[in-house]
């Protein structure tokens, strides 16, 4: 693990990510949808970018802190309102233990938006509890994933993930995503 380490900045430094997103251009010149990761671990942010820069997924991977980010971001609150520079994800990750607004929390406040009904949403934990997998299901998530602990599995579930949820995933392998937002407002 990289404790200590700005996880955004090193990944620049080696080359893995944009300093500002520039999502890849679909054919036509159309930009695909971001997916908003929620997560507070630099770590977890850090190895999901690897793993959506592997798995050669298209849609530009934005991240906000904790769900409180999210929920302002999605209600295109202050900066967020301009809809072209941020415009709202075709699906959501969200890590249920966050600080401030969690992940149960933020999914409780999408379920009641219809606007996020049909929202492809995750949810992902460390560990394999069913109670709040029932949860989770109830509040309208999609599914709830345990977190891959290797960066095999990690690129497998981001591939498999794209290749299902996300419009414009990965047409190609040559095609690499190489944006990441990270949204901190506070």
């Amino acid at each position: 693990m990289l404790k200590g380490w700005d996880s955004a900045a090193l990944a620049i430094s080696m080359g893995v990510v944009a300093e500002h997103p520039v999502p890849a251009l679909l054919p036509g010149g159309s930009c695909p949808l971001p997916v908003l990761l929620v997560e507070d671990d630099e770590n977890d942010v850090f190895f999901t970018q690897l793993a959506w820069n592997e798995a050669s997924v298209f849609n530009p991977l934005w991240v906000c802190d904790d769900g409180d980010e999210a929920i302002k971001y999605l209600s295109g609150i202050n900066e967020f309102a301009d809809r072209e520079n941020y415009p709202l994800p075709c699906a959501l990750l969200t890590d249920l233990h966050t600080p401030n607004v969690d992940g149960f929390r933020l999914l409780e406040w999408m379920q009641v938006r219809p606007q996020f009904i049909d929202m492809p949403k995750f949810a992902f934990s460390a560990n394999d509890d069913q109670n709040a997998r029932n949860r989770v299901l109830a509040l309208g998530a999609t599914d709830y994933l345990i977190k891959p602990m290797s960066m095999p599995e990690r690129t497998a579930l981001v591939r498999n993930l794209a290749r299902n949820w996300f419009p414009h995933a990965a047409p190609s392998h040559s095609a690499k995503a190489s944006a990441i937002e990270h949204f901190s407002i506070k």
